[in-house]
């Protein structure tokens, strides 16, 4: 009679069980117990497997002591400093252009005029009629004179009984009468001056002036056209010396911006030049465009050499906060945990690293120590991005911080 192979660990319990039990159904027996002995020793060797550790590669960087920036960035463009749009205030035909683009202007220079035929005629005709009245008044002022010398000459003769007392009132009618036609023609005086102060203005208006000194940005007329009231044909702004950048800071950041702090940006026609200014106010007024709300900031940017131009898109970068001589450690330390920190919730997925740093509320780093984590609880500060300030903790520059492991099988 055959008997089935089997394995070597339980070959003297096979045996026995061989020579005991000829029978069929003990060999069955037998078989049953060499699996069970096999699964066992199977999951036995597993347990051990499992109970000894795999070798671990670490990750580390230094902490280290130096200055941090924190920043935050925000897009926009450059315009010019205090841009007029001029047009003209009366309506009429252009007959002088004396203004073109880049064109560097004063305050009241003429940049262009209209046909003032109508008001040098009016002008003139108003300059006419106050002289008139100018002679009325002077005549009216001599017939005054005249009728207070009559009346003191008659008051000396009713004194020695040489006139009567009506004469006496006739005299005295007459200067009331010879004084308020004076006063009548000193009113239509101050009528006629009026009349040609708007003559001359109806003229001056025939004229567009720069109303600062500053440059030509824009020009939309020639001559012979025809213009209308109000209608914007010149743009004249500051000097292009000195511009501004608008730029759109997000919500978020808002409460990190204050004027007063360092901006530096870039711009497309420079590539690779870098340009600073000053953010110089923050408007309240929100901005909200696809449920994003931002904020306008002003930065005054010098521009001594005219190389920026109004309308050029800035990515601006604004120096929110600096702190010199302070511990700093990497982003990447802040977020490690070892595997038995990050405990894995009842239901969902496992929380990642960035999550697993705040789980309990408190900053932690891991340093290495004899070739294993040792956590350190920190109090941090300002952050770049990359790295952060550490206020408060036992870490100094020099030691070594995990950033991330990797069992090695």
């Amino acid at each position: 009679m055959t008997t089935d192979t089997i394995p070597s660990t339980s070959s003297s319990l096979t045996a026995a069980l061989a020579t005991a039990a000829p029978h069929p159904a003990r060999r069955w027996l037998t078989l049953v117990t060499l699996l069970v002995v096999g699964v066992a020793t199977v999951a036995l060797v597993r347990s051990r497997l499992a109970t000894h550790e795999a070798p671990v590669s670490y990750v580390t960087a230094p902490v280290t002591r130096g200055a941090l920036t924190s920043t935050i960035t925000a897009t926009g463009t450059l315009r010019a400093r205090g841009l007029v749009r001029i047009g003209a205030e009366t309506s009429g035909r252009v007959t002088r252009v004396s203004a073109d683009f880049n064109q560097p202007v004063t305050r009241g220079q003429v940049l262009a005029e209209l046909d003032a035929t109508q008001p040098e005629a009016s002008l003139r005709q108003a300059l006419a009629q106050l002289a008139a009245v100018r002679a009325d008044v002077a005549n009216r002022t001599a017939t005054a004179a005249e009728t207070n010398q009559a009346l003191a000459r008659t008051r000396q003769l009713v004194a020695r009984s040489m006139a009567t007392p009506q004469q006496l009132d006739a005299d005295v009618a007459s200067v009331a009468r010879a004084e308020a036609s004076l006063a009548a023609a000193r009113a239509q005086l101050q009528v006629s001056e009026a009349g040609v102060e708007l003559a001359r203005t109806a003229v001056d208006k025939t004229r567009l002036r720069s109303p600062l000194d500053g440059v030509v940005l824009s020009r939309d007329v020639e001559v012979g056209q025809m213009l209308n009231a109000s209608t914007p044909v010149l743009t004249v702004a500051q000097a292009l010396t000195t511009l501004e950048a608008v730029v759109s800071v997000d919500e978020a950041d808002v409460g990190r911006v204050r004027a007063g702090q360092p901006v530096a940006f870039t711009v497309d026609a420079w590539p690779g030049q870098r340009f600073e200014g000053v953010l110089r106010e923050l408007h309240d007024d929100a901005t909200t465009k696809n449920s994003v709300v931002t904020y306008q900031a002003v930065v005054q940017v010098p521009n001594a050499d005219l190389r920026l131009r109004p309308g050029m898109t800035v990515t601006a970068t604004v120096e929110t906060e600096r702190r010199d001589d302070v511990v700093l450690v990497p982003n990447a330390a802040l977020r490690y945990r070892p595997p038995e920190v990050v405990k894995k919730p009842a239901f969902g997925p496992p929380p990642d690293a960035v999550v697993a740093a705040v789980l309990d509320g408190k900053s932690r780093v891991y340093r290495l120590e004899n070739g294993a984590p040792t956590e350190v609880v920190v109090s941090i500060g300002a952050t770049d991005g990359l790295s952060t300030e550490v206020r408060e903790g036992d870490v100094k520059a020099g030691d070594v911080l995990v950033l991330d492991a990797q069992v090695l099988r």
